[in-house]
């Protein structure tokens, strides 16, 4: 994999793989691109109220320059159906 990729995944009641783990990742972007709140997890699935919240609009990033960068998978959920959760990749 090489580069930027932009994925929208469908998120809903059950946990979802929103992002693989990859060990070249560099940067990510989680923006909650719907009308409910959604949680991601790292590295196990997702559960509701728990984890990194992602109000409505909210976004979360992984960065080197932040200290948080993890190469782990990353899971999210979504409190209905049919929601998307955007997210950007950066990896070598």
């Amino acid at each position: 994999m090489s580069g930027m990729t932009h994925t929208a995944v469908a998120n809903g009641t059950a946990s979802v793989l929103a992002l693989a783990a990859n060990s070249g990742r560099k940067w990510a972007l989680f923006q909650n691109d719907s009308d409910v709140v959604m949680y991601l997890n790292l590295g196990s699935a997702a559960v509701a109220n728990t984890g990194i919240r992602l109000s409505v609009g909210a976004s979360y990033e992984i960065a080197p320059y932040l200290n948080n960068l993890t190469q782990v998978a990353i899971y999210s959920i979504a409190s209905s159906s049919a929601k998307n959760l955007l997210v950007t990749e950066n990896s070598q």
